[in-house]
């Protein structure tokens, strides 16, 4: 997995969570991959939006996510409210705590926006900002669903180095489990 394609994943998984305590203690507990995939899924219209904003300055006015960047952060918030239920679920079990049930959705949704963004800003340098929009040059096409998956995939065939940077553990699937079954074909 190359440098900038482990930025780009750690900047999505690290602004799914609020805190670097969260992150501590969810390395404990593993999501299935249906959980991480959610949390993504959620994750996406906030991250592509705080690219797009971050990286406007470095990039040409032809770069996909300064031409493009809103309208896709768009067509992931769809699918991103459709994740919800699952992805806050995901959020208490990460956290250890009905974090959901305490705040409320209407209180938790902006605050993992806001971290969202700001994991994202402050992990994207801007000479990162080149290959980022390569990234998602490539990847808008697919649907939402897709996109989720594959960044989850990746990240499970990773070494585990790169594995323990993540704030998240996905759990390994279970024995015997086919790949359509996770995916829910």
């Amino acid at each position: 997995m190359t440098i900038w394609s482990r930025s780009a994943l750690s900047a999505v998984l690290i602004a799914t969570l609020p805190s670097a305590a969260l992150a501590q203690q969810g390395r404990g507990t593993c999501l299935t991959s249906q959980e991480a995939e959610a949390l993504v899924t959620y994750a996406l219209p906030a991250t592509v939006r705080a690219m797009s904003r971050h990286c406007a300055k470095s990039l040409p006015a032809t770069a996909a996510l300064v031409q493009a960047g809103t309208i896709t952060a768009a067509r992931y918030q769809v699918d991103a409210d459709t994740a919800w239920p699952l992805a806050s679920k995901a959020f208490d079990k990460v956290s250890g705590l009905p974090v959901a049930t305490l705040m409320g959705e209407k209180a938790l949704k902006p605050l993992i926006e806001e971290t969202i963004s700001g994991g994202v800003t402050q992990n994207l340098k801007p000479k990162d900002c080149v290959s980022a929009d390569r990234l998602i040059n490539l990847l808008a096409p697919l649907p939402t669903r897709n996109m989720a998956g594959l960044l989850i995939a990746l990240v499970e065939i990773s070494g585990p180095a790169a594995r323990a940077k993540l704030p998240i553990n996905i759990c390994p699937p279970p024995l015997g489990q086919a790949a359509t079954e996770t995916s829910g074909k």
